[in-house]
């Protein structure tokens, strides 16, 4: 029989982590890029200098390089999902952040009916990995919890 381990986070702290894991899985199928918040935050940390974009889109196509001396795919190439080529934890990250941006995306047509958008997360994924999808339950804080 398997283990099944069940663990609490805030909004934050999960979203965090589905960034986390996206990141992780998005790298080991070859996309090599620089995460949005990593760029918006190490702008705003050197002041907006002139000249930053440049400097970063320089380091992008230095990543692009980087990556493909490293796998040999081409320049914009990547893996898919669902290649066999992919290595696993690729798929098992990616049923751990997919089901958590189905959950936010959930709430926010529940906070914003009018909207008219649509969003990827709207639908469910499908399952990559031998894992299996996460479930996200969302439950309010309770008594002595409230305040944290």
């Amino acid at each position: 029989m398997s283990k099944k381990y069940v663990i609490e986070f805030t909004e934050e702290q999960l979203r965090t982590l589905a960034r986390g894991l996206e990141f992780y899985s998005r790298f080991l199928a070859g996309q090599w890029e620089i995460p949005y918040a990593m760029e918006f935050k190490e702008h705003e940390n050197q002041n907006k200098v002139a000249g930053f974009w440049k400097i970063r889109n320089q380091v992008e196509d230095q990543l692009k390089i980087l990556k493909v001396q490293f796998t040999g795919l081409p320049i914009n190439a990547s893996y898919g999902i669902g290649s066999d080529r992919l290595h696993k934890d690729a798929k098992i990250s990616y049923d751990i952040y997919r089901p958590v941006w189905e959950q936010f995306a959930k709430e926010n047509r529940e906070k914003n009916p009018g909207e008219t958008w649509y969003n990827i997360y709207d639908s469910p994924g499908l399952q990559y990995s031998d894992e299996g999808r996460i479930k996200v339950e969302v439950r309010e804080k309770e008594g002595n919890e409230a305040g944290k």
